[in-house]
């Protein structure tokens, strides 16, 4: 199982208090987080996965966290991408996740140089 984090203050943002307010996006805000944790897609929510979120008046909702800047709208890609001030990987992934990277990269590393020893011979 994944954990992601949250910082403690993002229900105090103004902006999120406005999505909440004014589209009752807050849930939505959370999905998508947890969708970027699990998906390690650098705060990229593609236009397939926002249809997955699902619920009541879905469009309202996605408009509320476009016109809060909570997302954004990307450009040559068909989707939205958090807002750098409330996600970045560095600050929201779990510790168990950047462990996990950490593993695969020494994997990795340890392969090409089994690989190179292999070929020197």
């Amino acid at each position: 199982m994944e954990w992601g984090r949250l910082y403690a203050n993002l229900p105090d943002d103004h902006r999120v208090q406005a999505a909440e307010d004014n589209g009752g996006a807050g849930w939505l805000l959370i999905q998508s987080f947890c969708y970027c944790t699990s998906a390690e897609q650098d705060g990229y929510i593609p236009d397939t996965q926002v249809a997955r979120f699902g619920g009541p008046k879905l469009k309202q909702r996605v408009a509320a966290l476009v016109r809060e800047g909570l997302w954004v709208r990307t450009d040559g890609r068909p989707g939205y991408v958090l807002d750098l001030r409330i996600w970045t990987e560095e600050r929201n992934l779990s510790d168990s996740a950047e462990k996990k990277r950490a593993a695969d990269r020494k994997r990795i590393a340890e392969k090409r140089a089994a690989e190179r020893a292999d070929a020197n011979m």
